[in-house]
Parts: C-alpha cells; structure tokens; sequence
C-alpha cells in the first residue's frame, strides 16, 4: 500500500480494491466487489463512505468490512474449508465458529474479528509469505481487535486467551471434543456436553498486544493466557534477554491489576521453569500442542501447566514504569545515530554538540563524582524538545517529567478497600538511578512553591533529601544518584546562582549566526502548505522540532537503541584517556569560568567584603567528568580535540554574561582598550559597561593602566583596560 494513500481509503485497498483516486478528486472509482460491475463502485476519499451505482450497496469503512465477511461467508465452499483445515491441522467446525471465509475480492483467507454486539471490529488477512509460513496482518487504519469474541456464552465462567489468529481455533477445536468425566477429561462428539460450554476461547494479536479494554470480555470470570513457549532471546544491541510469550502474560498481569474491568482470577501457562522449556520448540503454541496430543491430552497438559498469577495494584507498583513504549534500533555508533538525525532535523554543529552533551549526562549517572546536570538553552523551534522527547523514551534511564509541583509527597491514599497505600508516592525512589529530563523547564520559574522545588533540587544534587509532612509521616532519602536535563529558553538563566549555586551547567542549542537556515526551512514550508502541496506524511516542519509522527518515531527508537547500547556496556566501553595536554586544558577552564562566574557584592554602602572567585575544584570535577562522559558518548577512545570543544563550549554557555564578553575581546587587544572602545565594541551602553568593569578589576580579571595623553591639546590620559597577564595565560591554555 502508498504510504500516500488516504486514511479512509486504506480498508478498501488493505483488501484488494482496485480504486483509482486523484488527489484532485473527492472520490475513488473502481469496480464494485459485491456485484461485479467495473467503475461503478465509488468511495469518498475524506469520509470513507461508499456506493455502488449498480448494486446500491453503500455504507462505510466499518460495514464495508461487514459486508465483505457477509458476502466472502456465502461465497466459500465446503472443499475450500477442507483444504485449509488439512493445511493448517484445524477442524473444518472451528473454522466455521470463527467465519473463517475466502475474500470474494483475491481468494485471500479473512479472519473476522467481531466485538460484543456481534459487528465486525476487524478483519485478518491470512496468506502464506514467499518462505511458505503463515501470516496473519490486521486492516490498516482499523483498531485491533480479539478475534473470537462473538463465541462467548453468557454461561461459561473461563475464557482462554490465545495468541494470534489460529490458535484460539485449536483451542476451540480442543475444548468442543473434550468432556470431564468426574476427574477425567474424555473425548466427545456432543459439543453441549463439552468443555466448551463452561469454556470459551479468543485470540489476542500477538503476545505484545493486549489492550486493557479488553479486560471487558472475561469480568468476573477466570481467565486462563496460552501465549506460546519461547525460549530466552538476547537482543543484538541492548544485551537484554526476553521471552515474547512469558513477558506477555507478564504485561497482561501488570495490567489487569489496573483495569477497571477485572478477571476473578488470572492463569498464564508455565510451559516450564523461567516459563519456557527447550523440550518443546522455540515458539511451540496452542496449535502445535493440539496436533501433537490430540484434544484430551491437550487440555490435561495445559490445567496441568497452569500458575495462578497476582493482580497487583498501581498503589504498590513503582511511581515510574521502566519500560520503554518504542522498540529500540540496534545503534552502537555515535555517527549513525547522528545520521539518523540529519535525515530529519536541519543538523549543525550546535545540535550534534547537545546530543553529545545529554548523552554524557545520561551516562554520567551511573559513574562516581560530581552530578552533571545540564541545562540546553535554544529558542523555540531549535530542536530541544525533539531531542528531549527522543531521551525520555528511554524510561529504564530517564525519568520524564512536564509538570511538577515538588519531589515529595506524603500522600498514603488509594490503598486497596480503603486502606493506606504502602507505596511511596515521592518521585525520588522513581528518579534514583537515572536522569531526570525537564523538556519546558521554563514552567519551573513559575511553578507553584518555586522556592521549595529549588531548595529540594539543591539537597538532590548532594545526594540527600528529607522531608517532614503534616500527617506525621516523613521520608528521609540518602545515597541518590541524578543527573538532570532542563531544557528551556533564554529565561532559565534566571535560575542563577543565588537558586541552584554552581549546580547547573550550560549549553546553547542555537547561535544568532545559525538562524538563517531556520528562517529559510520555515519559509519554504509555509510556502508549500499555503500552496497545498505538502503531503501529510512529508516530514519537513515549520521549524526544526519533529512533528511527522513517522519521523519522531524512528529517532526515538535510534536513540533507545543507543543509549541501551551504552548503559548496558558501559563497564565493557573502552575508558577514555586523558593526555596532559588535555589536562592543563580542563583545569584552566574551571578556572576562567570560576573567574567569569564571581560576583562583586554590594550594599547601599559599598563593597560588602573583598571578593574572590571560588575555588575551581567543582567545576573542574564537572567539567572533567563531562569529559569522560562525552568521549563515552561519541565512542572516543580519548578526550581529544571534538571532546574538548563539546566541553569548552558547555563552559563558555555556562559563563555567559558581560565578563565574558569583555574577557574574549580584550584577549583580541592586548594593548587595551578604553570604556569607550569597550561599549562601542560590544555595542553596550558605557555607563553598564563601566560598572562590569570595576566589578571585573576588583577580582583580578582586568587592570587599568593611564595612556598618556600626546595628542598635543590639553586634557586628562586616556584609561585603558588590559586583561591581567594571569587571566590571558588561562584563557590560552583553554582555548579549543
């Protein structure tokens, strides 16, 4: 199928009709399937309703389907029932409970998949592939949907849950030739006296796919998982071993724990211990144990196989699930993941640089020293919520929050029947152990309790935090390990030393000289949509933040796929080297930026002590660290030259303000320059200026020196600013 193809239509083409449609044109033509009539059937493109002007037939998406199940029930032979149910080992009756039919469009054979009323949710093409196996695929554009519902029986108090399309008909076949006799299972030929009339039977699509809805069909009754009998499989990236059919009954667990609508009880076969055994075949099902054992036996092994398993509730699960909602990509190589980024995003050097940046923070969580957080600073439409989004995917990593109102909470409401709840329902035990990613951390400057948040975040980065709450509870939190990335506009800078100290370290996603290619995407786009030539599923954006669902995806899952790659080796990863050089470097950046980041304080009277810049040792511990982190990130063996720019640039960002500024200019005039020059350059008013200045002199960073005054008419010698000699030799040494 076109991945243009409209949304309405794709049913109608899903299952063979041969509708021509221009994008020009309201409707689609082609020949009628009910009535053989060519160019007669026509559908509407928007709204998917549909006619025949020949047969009459009409309706739309979803009665389309019902009519194709009515038509293709009435048009299927009994010999065809016989060929599929020698080639699939099933029972010509089950096939025809299940209105297993042959498309009066292809001959391809449909699964219908009917909800409580008896209507058709879905319909399952089933075709053999080119290698011979079996394939079963919903229609596209439809929601799944169970198959076998339309079965259940107001009187049967189980219902089995199979996987896939064919084994809930085995199953069926099994239990309406199977009858207990006391304590025995026997074969029978009468289906009233069978265990199907205590039993009923549906089918899930796949062990992956269970939709909590669905709890509906079996409330209040027992209900029995039949997922199939697979063997451990290590994942060729992440390292992580998982069993499809045992991690499925497992989910379905987790989930009815929630549900609104409940079994009385819930099984899960163990095939064997760890919940597979290699005596039978990787992926041996329902279908293979029926035809292997016949029916009675098939149904002694499964009640013999079956483990009771606990519903548990949210209110004793943890705050936070860990489990990713995307499939990761096998990524181990920072270039690809950067090329998958360049197909999507107008990539510049700035981007390439903050992906580097939060994935040394993500991997920094779990290695001693200093905590990195980091705050990634850009306009909107440049990118940081893109990538904020692709990190917060990775939920056994990152812990993702929008909203919040603080860290801790003493709320012990929810329990079971009206009883306190056991868990802790703080986000810290959720947080511990992994990076705390804030996409909007503009909403914190506002935040309700702002002042508390800072305070709580401020005891989190040392690694401890308590809190006393009115109902006498309190909480008392030691050892946390969190790193953090805030993503914002220029307005987080307002969290500045006196809220969070020299926590927090900088880096700009988007530079003024970088805009033009921004404004030229933007133009271009708004072009097309006004001209009604971008197609729905085109991926350019108005801006550089990803909106085609499409594209977002795959960067999701190439990022997971990544960070997987490096959490899961990181103790394997080879550990970067640090040359001399390099080293001389790092320590003369903490320095200029501790210099960069002091602050003269003042009263009304003056100069309050005499001040001093802090001692570089955090920030050199930061910054270092970032180091290391960021080679493990770019798969640098050691902290070269692309590392350090990574890091300097992170520094710079973090000293943004008029010192800076003054400092890099006054390094480009080593005979100095006067306040005059000064505010010219920087195009600042000299009064500001000037008071920079004097702050920057009383910490050492310049020194002023009298010109004298040659010019031959009276007048006073001219100031000049020079940069102190001690100041110029670390900012040399810093440079990239």
């Amino acid at each position: 199928m076109d991945k243009n193809t409209p949304t309405k239509l794709k049913p109608f083409i899903f299952h063979g009709m041969d509708l021509t449609f221009h994008k020009s044109s309201q409707e689609a033509v082609g020949p009628c399937c009910f009535c053989g009539k060519d160019a007669h059937f026509y559908c509407n493109v928007s709204t998917g309703q549909f006619n025949c002007k020949s047969c009459h037939e009409s309706g739309n998406g979803p009665s389309f389907l019902q009519k194709l199940i009515e038509y293709s029930l009435k048009a299927t032979r009994l010999d065809d029932y016989k060929t599929l149910a020698a080639e699939r080992n099933l029972t010509v009756e089950s096939l025809k409970a299940f209105k297993v039919c042959k498309s009066i469009i292809d001959n391809c054979w449909l699964m219908p998949a009917f909800n409580e009323k008896k209507k058709v949710a879905n319909v399952f093409r089933c075709f053999k592939n080119t290698d011979g196996d079996w394939k079963a695929y919903p229609t596209a554009g439809c929601k799944l949907h169970p198959v076998g519902v339309h079965l259940l029986q107001a009187k049967q108090q189980r219902v089995m849950i199979a996987e896939g399309v064919w084994d809930p008909v085995a199953v069926h076949g099994a239990l309406t030739t199977t009858a207990r006799r006391g304590t025995r299972l026997v074969k029978t030929m009468d289906a009233k006296a069978s265990l199907h009339s205590t039993t009923g039977v549906i089918g899930v699509p796949g062990s992956g796919n269970f939709d909590e809805d669905w709890f509906r069909y079996v409330d209040g009754l027992d209900a029995v998982l039949l997922f199939d009998n697979d063997w451990p499989r290590k994942h060729p990236t992440s390292g992580k071993t998982t069993k499809s059919g045992w991690d499925g009954m497992n989910r379905i667990g987790k989930l009815a724990g929630d549900a609104k609508k409940q079994p009385s009880a819930l099984y899960r076969i163990k095939w064997g211990r760890g919940g597979f055994t290699k005596d039978l075949a990787n992926g041996y099902d329902m279908k293979d144990l029926v035809n292997d054992n016949g029916s009675v036996k098939a149904i002694g092994f499964i009640e013999k196989h079956l483990e009771r398993v606990k519903l548990v509730e949210s209110d004793e699960a943890e705050v936070g699930e860990r489990v990713a909602t995307v499939d990761p990509l096998a990524r181990s190589n920072f270039k690809t993941l950067t090329k998958d980024f360049q197909k999507h995003l107008h990539w510049t050097e700035m981007l390439e640089d903050t992906l580097a940046a939060m994935l040394g923070v993500i991997v920094s969580t779990d290695l001693g020293g200093e905590q990195l957080w980091l705050r990634v600073i850009g306009p909107p439409g440049s990118g940081k919520t893109t990538l904020a989004e692709c990190f917060s995917v990775c939920k056994e990593h990152v812990f993702s929050q929008s909203i919040f109102t603080g860290f801790h909470s003493g709320y012990t409401g929810g329990g079971k029947n009206g009883k306190a709840s056991k868990k802790d329902a703080s986000l810290l035990p959720a947080m511990n152990g992994r990076t705390f990613v804030v996409k909007d951390g503009d909403t914190l400057l506002t935040a309700p309790g702002r002042d508390r948040i800072l305070a709580e975040l401020r005891d989190i980065y040392d690694g401890t935090s308590r809190a006393q709450y009115r109902n006498r509870k309190s909480a008392n939190y030691e050892g946390l390990r969190i790193s953090m990335i805030v993503c914002g506009t220029d307005s987080l800078r307002e969290l500045n030393r006196s809220s969070l100290g020299e926590r927090f370290l900088d880096i700009e996603i988007l530079g003024g000289e970088e805009t033009q290619p921004y404004l030229d995407r933007a133009l271009d786009n708004a072009y097309e949509k006004v001209v009604g030539s971008l197609t729905a599923d085109k991926e350019d954006a108005e801006d550089n933040e990803v909106k085609t669902e499409d594209a977002a995806t795959y960067l999701k899952r190439c990022v997971l796929g990544y960070v997987n790659h490096l959490k899961d080796n990181l103790t394997e990863l080879p550990v970067p080297k640090m040359t001399p050089t390099m080293s001389i470097k790092l320590i003369a950046l903490g320095q200029v930026l501790a210099f960069m980041r002091a602050k003269v304080n003042r009263d009304k009277e003056g100069m309050i002590a005499r001040p001093r810049p802090e001692l570089a040792t955090r920030l050199v511990g930061q910054l270092t660290k970032f180091a290391i982190c960021i080679a493990l990130g770019m798969n640098k063996k050691t902290i070269d030259k692309d590392v350090f720019r990574v890091v300097r640039k992170i520094g710079m960002t973090t000293a943004e303000g008029f010192p800076l500024e003054i400092t890099a200019l006054l390094v480009s005039y080593v005979n100095g320059l006067s306040t005059k020059q000064i505010a010219a350059e920087l195009n600042l008013a000299e009064t500001s200026v000037k008071r920079v200045l004097i702050d920057m002199q009383e910490l050492d960073v310049i020194n002023r020196r009298e010109r004298p005054n040659k010019s031959g008419v009276r007048g006073r010698a001219l100031h000049i600013w020079k940069l102190d000699k001690g100041i110029a030799a670390l900012w040399k040494k810093a440079e990239a």
